[in-house]
């Protein structure tokens, strides 16, 4: 159950951090949207007002975090010349006990990579109805896909599934 939570809630974040920016220069973090180049005052003083932020080496580059107890780790974010060169995003990160099912996603793209398959198009579905909910992530390349769907029915057994498909 743990690791079916982990998993979507790791596959929600790719997904909708795709969709919520629909531009791949721009990126939301910290209650923006901010792409390289954004002038460093533009966005500056909003950062420090609403989160807590340390400095990280000797160059201009900062870790974010929320001021809530306990706090989180939003990312890291760096300047170069007064205007962002940097952002990484944080998603979260989980214990040792819960990576196995990200170590068969990471096994599973790296097949595709390495035969070749390097650009997806992703599609996501969600069916629901009152027995429960199926939602689906594929990542298309050509006529293969590779699925990752998660089960949460009533009176079955729940889970995550991962798959390779090759279709006519």
């Amino acid at each position: 159950m743990r690791q079916r939570i982990i998993l979507f809630c790791a596959l929600f974040c790719l997904t909708s951090s795709l969709a919520m920016a629909g531009n791949p220069d721009s990126i939301w973090f910290a209650g923006q949207y901010i792409k390289i180049g954004t002038p460093k005052a533009k966005i500056f003083s909003k950062l420090v007002a609403d989160y807590k932020l340390s400095k990280v080496g000797d160059i201009d580059q900062w870790g974010i975090s929320t001021n809530s107890q306990p706090s989180r780790v939003l990312g890291i974010i760096a300047f170069e010349n007064e205007k962002v060169s940097f952002i990484n995003k944080s998603w979260g990160s989980f214990d040792e006990s819960s990576t196995e099912p990200f170590q068969t996603l990471f096994r599973a793209l790296s097949s595709l990579s390495e035969e070749g398959h390097t650009v997806a198009i992703l599609q996501t579905t969600e069916s629901k109805d009152p027995q429960g909910s199926i939602k689906e992530v594929r990542l298309h390349f050509g006529n293969k896909y590779f699925s990752i769907t998660i089960h949460d029915l009533k009176d079955h057994e729940n889970g995550v599934g991962f798959s390779e498909v090759l279709q006519k």
